[in-house]
C-alpha cells in the first residue's frame, strides 16, 4: 500500500465527513492513525473574488457580517 511505501497520499476534504459512511471513516482513521473530531477545512490560494469564483458566497457574507468589507487581495 501507498502508506507502507512512504508515498504521498491525497484525500478529499470530506473523506471523513458526510457522505462517507462511519465504517469507512473508522477504517480511514485506523489506517492513518488519526481521530476525526468533526472539523473540516478547505484551502483557497487566492481570496480575490475576481480571480477565484470558487469562493463560496456564504463565506464572503459571513466575513462581511463580522469584519465589514471583503477586501482580501494580494498586495500590489
Amino acid at each position: 500500500m501507498a502508506k507502507e511505501e512512504g508515498k504521498v497520499m491525497v484525500a478529499e476534504y470530506n473523506s471523513m465527513a458526510s457522505p462517507t459512511p462511519k465504517p469507512i471513516r473508522t477504517e480511514f482513521e485506523n489506517l492513518m492513525g488519526i481521530k476525526w473530531t468533526g472539523w473540516i477545512a478547505r484551502y483557497f490560494d487566492d481570496l480575490d473574488t475576481l480571480n477565484n469564483a470558487s469562493i463560496p458566497k456564504w463565506m464572503i457574507r459571513q466575513y462581511q457580517k463580522q469584519h465589514g468589507s471583503w477586501d482580501l487581495r494580494a498586495p500590489d
